[in-house]
């Protein structure tokens, strides 16, 4: 009778009497201190994230209201992930030759437009006006960089 006694002493040793939120007690034996959610017996109400209208959740953890929203939230941050992705690669695709282009010391007459945010035939126009001097080489105009910061101190 004492071996008995031993043995169910030992094993309600093994058992684990902690409560988990507003959960009962949990019983599982051997249960090695990590959390396991379990339904609550009380419902309370809570308001969903995605469609926020007012349910019973069963679980603090529980954020939607239904699979269906669940669903829906998901899909929604996804599109979102993807647009976010889409508008560093856009801004990327654009600031790398402004970048590039500030590191060179000769310019094309596109290129100082674009670096200057100004269109092709206003770089034209202040070079006819002798705002800014040019180097020709074969049918090319260059500008150095020097006549450039030239323009921008000036201004």
């Amino acid at each position: 009778m004492s071996n008995k006694s031993a043995t169910n002493l030992e094993q309600h040793k093994k058992n684990c009497y902690t409560l988990h939120h507003v959960a009962t007690r949990c019983y599982t034996v051997l249960h090695k201190g990590e959390m396991t959610m379990t339904a609550s017996k009380y419902p309370y109400s809570k308001i969903c994230v995605f469609c926020q209208e007012a349910f019973l959740a069963r679980k603090s953890t529980t954020l939607y209201c239904s699979h269906k929203c669940g669903s829906r939230a998901y899909k929604e941050n996804k599109r979102q992930e993807k647009i976010l992705q889409s508008n560093a690669t856009i801004k990327r695709d654009l600031t790398a030759p402004v970048i590039m282009l500030q590191a060179r010391e000769v310019l094309s007459i596109e290129e100082v437009s674009l670096l200057l945010g100004i269109s092709r035939w206003t770089v034209m126009r202040m070079y006819k006006t002798n705002k800014i001097r040019t180097i020709t080489i074969g049918t090319r105009r260059l500008i150095l960089r020097e006549e450039l910061n030239k323009l921008l101190k000036t201004k």
